[in-house]
């Protein structure tokens, strides 16, 4: 076979295997309308979203019961006895507590046996300025088709319950509510979770608990399309969980959390509606859910066998696990070869150790240059493009456009560093030097991530067996060519597999406010693959750092003709009107360093400094400018009695909102000594030290979820008098004094306080009343 042939044959191939890789990552077809009834169709379940996600449904709003109200009417139209668990959960802050009115739905699917049982749980909130199609919508419709299908089926094991959960958005409040007060949570013996973020994509399991073992092995049985990576376990583990499942791992009670998770921008935003849902990922989530219910509700609960796993997806759907030790025992293997592959390149004088360092050297390199090159243009682009910032994580609807740009050119970094080493170094060091950072790669995931060091070692285990081969054979381009590339193609199919789907998960994950962190992925997979860039560099020399430069550019460009906002892709704003009654003063306040096209209007003589009218101890700085006065009824506190003594005051106190929807932060000053306060019949305790407090500090109470009737607050507190500052959140500005309703292209903010009216009045509250 011709040279030149040979080259172009191992580029192809690793093209080709790259799109496989991605193909295979994907939900799978939506099934339609009249698919057989014992099925999930997502044709079915997108008029449940359709119907639900008609208008935000935050806790308190009207949306919110109407959106309660369907699902319950839809659940006992299917034959099931449905349960309302409405109480008030009560959680301990470092800064004070938390207290939420909790409205959870709990049906249950009977078993044949008692014993543990499955539980299937979504929450049914959304955000208070989104349609929540996706982040939830997309698992509450899945547990009524899903709940629908197993009642054409025979009877399983276990109880399936169907766990509505409430307040999701209000720091996982209706979890935490059913783990602390409902009996049913200590019959739990496996909790699947589901919760997306985005509007499209395939399902991922990214949440698992300790000693998941049995259950991931069972999930390969369950779910025909599962995608899976231990690596995110262990990525998890570092960081804090803000999903329904916490409670349930903070109790032992194995668990796991699905979603889908890309097109970011949508992510608690108007634009989060049934029209932008991708039925594929509806119809994945689907598939798990019942395939989770069907399997675990045959399988025994209540002794389950202990342990971890390393698994992951080779390429698709595929699945393989083995124990995390797995992962040392290859390293092991790894080393070993490794040592051979110097061995016989040294005794066939293909290596030298300068050579190594040189080509060891470079690699590194091009990893620390991806990273400082990707921050340069995330920076570039948000300078160009100011409105990202507004967004989470600074992403835009058109950010997969750049999230390519950003691979484009980091890999014209390292395509020009290796046509600079291949210019003073043979291939074979230049490859083996990859390997060494590999390797180091490598070691330091197993000492510190180890049931995710798979993600190096095993394509390592193919590269450097590969690469053994080769030596002890003396394959060369000048000797027995096609056995060489033959054998270093085939070596770096895992990479590829690998690594593709991997850094689409990642970008699509961390958004482009992190693209630093991620772009040193490409440089990674790419040790792996210094044959195919070697190839590239004998075709032409600069071919590819000048075709990746070229196609980095235009998606540049077209990332920057794509964005501008319309309203297909509205921009988001982030106002808030705050009137202090105290002072009679009112401020139009943004969370934004800048303004908008729509409320720059609001900002002429603005200043950015902390919101100190409405909150005493603010350091936050806020973008603030006088507002027109608007007549408003004020937050209603009333003390109903009060027992004093030397020591303490014993208050009952009723908090009565002005508007619907709201909730509130009371703000006690750390001179009231508060020691304890009760809310409808749940307790928290504060245990601030006497040296800590001072008349600067408070002990705040967030509490979200009350209805017009208002709420009885108990508290036991200083008996001498002081000032209580009651702030109400209300959703919405219509009816202000100097407010213009937003164009179609304009939608609020995803923050959970833009397009707010907050009133702040202060109570002196005396032992006497």
């Amino acid at each position: 076979m011709n040279t030149s042939i040979r080259h172009v044959a191992i580029a192809l191939l690793s093209i080709v295997v790259g799109i496989v890789a991605m193909r295979l990552y994907r939900a799978p077809e939506p099934l339609p309308r009249d698919a057989p009834p014992e099925t999930f169709s997502a044709t079915r379940a997108m008029a449940h979203i359709s119907a639900l996600c008609r208008q935000p449904h935050y806790i308190g709003m009207a949306a919110h019961r109407q959106v309660r109200d369907a699902i319950v009417a839809r659940l006992r139209a299917l034959g099931y006895e449905v349960e309302i668990q409405s109480t008030t959960a009560v959680r301990k802050q470092s800064w004070g507590g938390t207290a939420t009115n909790v409205h959870n739905i709990i049906a249950i699917h009977r078993g044949t046996r008692p014993g543990k049982a499955v539980a299937i749980m979504g929450h049914y909130d959304s955000q208070p300025n989104s349609l929540g199609a996706g982040d939830n919508g997309s698992a509450v419709a899945a547990m009524l088709e899903t709940a629908r299908a197993l009642r054409q089926l025979s009877r399983p094991r276990n109880d399936v319950i169907f766990l509505f959960t409430d307040a999701e958005e209000a720091q996982l409040a209706g979890s935490r509510a059913f783990m602390e007060q409902h009996p049913l949570a200590k019959r739990v013996g496996f909790v699947a979770n589901f919760d997306s973020r985005g509007s499209s994509g395939p399902v991922i399991l990214y949440e698992v608990g300790p000693d998941h073992g049995w259950y991931i092995n069972g999930l390969r049985r369950a779910v025909p399309e599962f995608f899976g990576n231990s690596l995110t376990y262990e990525i998890r583990k570092t960081l804090p969980s803000h999903t329904d499942l916490e409670p349930f791992l903070e109790q032992k009670i194995p668990g796991i959390s699905l979603g889908f998770l890309e097109e970011y921008a949508h992510y608690h935003s108007l634009t989060d509606s049934p029209s932008n849902l991708d039925p594929a990922s509806l119809q994945h989530i689907g598939n798990s859910m019942l395939g989770i219910a069907r399997y675990f509700g045959d399988r025994p609960l209540d002794a389950v066998p202990q342990g971890e796993l390393t698994f992951f997806n080779p390429i698709g759907h595929a699945m393989v696990h083995y124990a995390p030790w797995g992962n040392t025992l290859l390293l092991l293997v790894v080393l070993g070869l490794y040592g051979l592959c110097l061995f016989f390149g040294a005794r066939r004088q293909r290596l030298s150790l300068r050579g190594i360092a040189a080509g060891s050297g470079g690699m590194l390199a091009s990893i620390v240059a991806a990273g400082i090159a990707a921050w340069g243009l995330k920076t570039i682009i948000c300078w160009l493009n100011p409105h990202f910032t507004a967004y989470p994580a600074s992403t835009f609807y058109n950010a997969p456009l750049y999230y390519l740009s950003i691979c484009a050119f980091v890999l014209v970094i390292q395509a020009v560093i290796c046509h600079w080493r291949f210019k003073r170094s043979s291939l074979d060091n230049l490859a083996c030097g990859a390997l060494t950072v590999g390797l180091i790669i490598a070691v330091a995931l197993t000492l510190f991530l180890p049931a995710g060091a798979h993600w190096v070692v095993v394509p390592l285990l193919f590269a450097v067996s590969a690469w053994v081969i080769v030596f002890h054979f003396d394959w060369s381009e000048a000797k027995r060519p096609s056995a060489f590339y033959t054998a270093l193609a085939i070596a770096s199919l895992p990479a590829i597999t690998f690594f593709v789907p991997q850094l689409r998960f990642m970008f699509t994950t961390l958004g482009l406010s992190t693209a630093p962190l991620v772009a040193p992925l490409p440089p990674v997979a790419l040790l792996f693959l210094i044959p195919q860039l070697h190839a590239c560099w004998r075709i032409h020399r600069h071919l590819l750092w000048g075709l990746c430069l070229v196609v980095g550019l235009a998606l540049l460009v077209a990332g920057q003709f794509t964005s501008s906002w319309d309203a297909e892709q509205p921009l988001q704003s982030h106002l808030m009107a705050c009137f202090d009654m105290d002072s009679h003063e009112a401020i139009w306040a943004s969370n934004s360093r800048r303004t908008d096209e729509w409320n720059a209007r609001y900002f002429e003589h603005a200043v950015y400094k902390p919101l100190t009218e409405i909150y005493p101890d603010a350091q936050r700085k806020r973008m603030k400018s006088p507002a027109p006065w608007t007549e408003l009824e004020p937050p209603n506190l009333s003390v109903l009695s009060a027992a004093s003594s030397a020591e303490s005051n014993q208050l009952r106190l009723r908090l009565v909102p002005a508007r619907a929807a709201s909730y509130f932060r009371l703000m006690f000053p750390h001179s009231a000594k508060l020691s304890a306060v009760t809310i409808n019949g749940k307790s928290l305790r504060f245990t601030t030290a006497e040296s800590d407090r001072d008349n600067g500090s408070y002990d705040d109470l967030l509490i979200r979820g009350i209805d017009a009737r208002g709420v009885e607050i108990a508290a036991v507190c200083s008996p001498r008098p002081f000032e209580l500052t009651v702030i109400e959140y209300s959703p919405g500005l219509e009816g202000l004094n100097g407010f213009r309703p937003m164009p179609d292209h304009i939608i609020p903010s995803f923050n959970n306080q833009s397009f707010k009216t907050i009133v702040k009045k202060t109570f002196r509250v005396n032992a006497s009343r």
